[in-house]
């Protein structure tokens, strides 16, 4: 059967969508999409599939996922705004103001400098290793909390059902 890949300009951004048949399940596709060196605001969704992006500088940048994983590594923003319901998310080399909401998935922060990081799991651990940010509130229902060389001048983490482990050395 067919699979349909559009792409179309609306209100002043790029729509790229993907359409198969309905009754098939075992059908992927990848996206490529080269970006240019400008900053510019970014809006990725993907109801089932992963986002993944690599090296990119924007304004702000705002991802989600229903049931997919993000995996970004090497991003520049002022703001970075990312949100599943049931995926992990990968962060690694991230520079700008984080906020991380998944409903069901792991999140993983590595290497990363901002003015602020905020993490949100309802199920699901977090851990954060190399992080550099002003402020940085974690919290999960039921997951795990792991930091490993932390600097902040603020730190909040809560977990209700949880373990909370962390490296307070570089925290004032």
């Amino acid at each position: 059967e067919s699979l349909s890949v559009s792409a179309e300009v609306v209100d002043d951004a790029i729509v790229v969508g993907c359409t198969g048949p309905e009754r098939s399940r075992k059908v992927g596709v990848d996206i490529v999409i080269l970006m240019p060196k400008t900053r510019i605001r970014m809006t990725l969704m993907s109801p089932t599939g992963k986002i993944q992006l690599e090296g990119v500088r924007a304004s702000a940048l705002v991802a989600a996922t229903n049931s997919g994983d993000i995996r970004f590594s090497s991003v520049v923003a002022d703001t970075v705004t990312l949100e599943t319901t049931s995926g992990d998310v990968s962060l690694h080399g991230i520079v700008g103001a984080l906020s991380v909401k998944s409903s069901s998935g792991d999140v993983k922060l590595e290497k990363t400098n901002g003015s602020s990081v905020n993490l949100v799991t309802s199920s699901g651990d977090v851990h954060i290793s190399s992080v550099d940010a002003s402020l940085v509130d974690l919290s999960s229902s039921s997951g795990d909390l792991y930091i490993l060389k932390l600097n902040a001048q603020s730190l909040t983490m809560a977990s209700v059902s949880g373990d909370i482990r962390c490296d307070l050395a570089g925290v004032s």
